[in-house]
């Protein structure tokens, strides 16, 4: 009796103890290294946490994060929590003319950021108005114009490119407008985009055809009409 009385007492001590236990720093790792500021940010309002509280807490915090894909965690006691992310990565930009803000698309089509900075070296994308709300796909028209650029991208640099309801205007450093539809295959886009811009500068031709510069392209139709 008195060892069965002693096993409860330290049963519930250690009970009582463990359930006390709070997290107030973290570790945060991620696919990437260590863990984007976003989702530090996250991670860091969430504390401090009882060992009852991590689970929900992450779920409702992290785990509701468009920028995460997935996390993992575990306790490195006396108050440390150890976090795992892997992070979804930008793949395109949407830029709003009309807020002067840009919007991370990753490489699903869906909108996992909103930021001020410019600084980017992903195919961008100026939309008059930007709606889709944080966590969501953009649209079909909106994630083949990506696509497009992306395309276009590797063949001619681009000054910029524009999205309106209709089409995809694309402003190339050669000078030429290239606009292209919202919709129809990517791939056949892109292969008539290279095939036409080979031939226009074969021979260092300068992109002239009867000594007369082109000025657009538009690939809207069956067969792209070629301007001067």
């Amino acid at each position: 009796m008195g060892k069965y009385l002693i096993f409860l007492i330290i049963f519930a001590s250690a009970l009582y103890f463990g359930l006390s236990i709070k997290f107030s720093n973290f570790e945060c790792r991620g696919n990437n290294g260590s863990c984007s500021r976003e989702v530090a940010d996250i991670l860091t309002s969430a504390l401090p946490l009882k060992i009852t509280e991590v689970k929900n807490s992450l779920r409702e915090s992290i785990g509701n994060s468009p920028m995460v894909e997935s996390y993992s965690y575990q306790f490195n006691l006396p108050n440390t929590l150890e976090v795992y992310v892997i992070e979804k990565k930008p793949s395109f930009v949407v830029f709003d003319t009309s807020t002067s803000h840009y919007h991370l698309i990753d490489k699903k089509g869906d909108y996992i950021m909103k930021t001020e900075e410019s600084d980017f070296d992903f195919p961008m994308i100026n939309v008059s108005s930007f709606s889709t709300p944080l966590g969501d796909f953009v649209g079909n028209n909106i994630f083949f114009a990506l696509k497009v650029i992306q395309k276009v991208g590797l063949i001619s640099k681009m000054k910029q490119a524009n999205v309106d309801n209709w089409s995809l205007q694309i402003d190339l450093e050669e000078g030429i407008k290239a606009t292209f539809p919202l919709e129809g295959d990517i791939d056949y886009l892109g292969g008539a985009f290279f095939l036409i811009i080979s031939q226009l500068n074969k021979d260092n031709n300068e992109f002239r055809i009867d000594n007369k510069r082109v000025s657009e392209i538009d690939f809207r139709f069956r067969n792209p009409v070629i301007k001067s």
